[in-house]
């Protein structure tokens, strides 16, 4: 058997080869025991990942720990959940853009953000730990389904104030959806037809069989594109298996480009701001565009190295 990849982001494998029972089972009594209490689950969509979900269900049950499971959500609702619950930590079972015979596990903590560089140094110290104290069965506790978490979100983002909701349905949009059969055909869908638009779907079954190579780099979303042009649509949109990454594809049928996407949104947060909040966080690859925005707001910017969890870091260090 080969091993994982283990990072700052998570443990990744083949399923079967370097993803397997016994080493999930490792992974998972490290968390248990370094976790604790209640832990919140979901899962990517893709296909095995069920079985991938029991074996970190039991094992997180028989390490004394309370399991709370999404079902198939995207892995921002997973760390949502974590946040609004008040759960110890979460694991989003994905292994986010790779390949079909990819799975893993992303690790959260009790405040629903990924553990740094501390926290997972303290983490990966139980792996080697053999110890196993597992409970009795008349110790176990049950597990607490909550597939509905997805509507909370949905709220969550149609509550926030920056948003002229009512406009975006007036508008009417006409949107090419490209979920990748994975977790974002169940949110998103919802969300759209709540926002007023038009849903031209594909791959947005939920039947975790990648139909394309599931990174949405330019290469791989060519259908989309074209599917967005015959269509005449506003626009497109495509997300990977667990829905944390996003591309926007214009009326023309070409990729928006990330660097775009991310001006766009500071542009709009930055004008329905107050004067002391025009404060932007990004990281140190960003466009320079970025720069240009936040100075036509005579507002301030700051940078951290590349990594979701560094940037997350500095937002916190700048609210302190």
């Amino acid at each position: 058997m080969q091993n994982p990849i283990i990072s700052i982001s998570g443990i990744r494998g083949v399923l079967g080869k370097s993803l397997y029972p016994e080493n999930i089972i490792k992974y998972i009594s490290a968390f248990a025991k370094w976790a604790g209490g209640r832990i919140v689950i979901g899962r990517d969509g893709r296909l095995f990942g069920e079985q991938v979900e029991k074996i970190i269900e039991s094992t997180l049950i028989f390490n004394g720990c309370e399991v709370i499971n999404l079902d198939i959500v995207p892995t921002p609702t997973i760390s949502l959940a974590v946040e609004t619950l008040k759960a110890n930590g979460g694991i989003a079972i994905t292994a986010s853009h790779n390949p079909q015979e990819w799975n893993g596990m992303k690790f959260i903590n009790s405040k629903g953000i990924f553990l740094n560089k501390a926290e997972n140094d303290e983490f990966f110290k139980y792996i080697e730990d053999d110890n196993k104290d597992y409970l009795p069965w008349d110790k176990l506790k049950h597990v607490e389904y909550y597939p509905g978490f997805d509507d909370y979100h949905i709220n969550r983002v149609l509550e926030i104030k920056y948003l002229d909701i009512n406009r975006i349905k007036k508008r009417k949009f006409k949107v090419v959806l490209d979920c990748v059969n994975s977790s974002g055909s169940l949110i998103i869908p919802k969300l759209l037809t709540k926002l007023g638009c038009t849903i031209i779907p594909i791959d947005c079954d939920g039947s975790g069989v990648f139909t394309r190579k599931p990174e949405p780099v330019p290469e791989n979303i060519k259908n989309t594109c074209n599917k967005v042009k015959k269509s005449k649509a506003d626009l497109g949109i495509i997300v990977d298996p667990d829905a944390d990454r996003l591309v926007l594809i214009t009326e023309k049928g070409k990729p928006y480009g990330e660097e775009f996407t991310v001006v766009t949104a500071i542009n709009n947060v930055l004008k329905h701001s107050p004067p002391k909040n025009k404060i932007a966080v990004v990281n140190l690859s960003t466009t320079r565009a970025s720069d240009d925005v936040v100075n036509l707001f005579n507002g301030k910017i700051y940078k951290s190295p590349v990594g979701e969890i560094n940037v997350i870091e500095k937002m916190k260090w700048r609210n302190e």
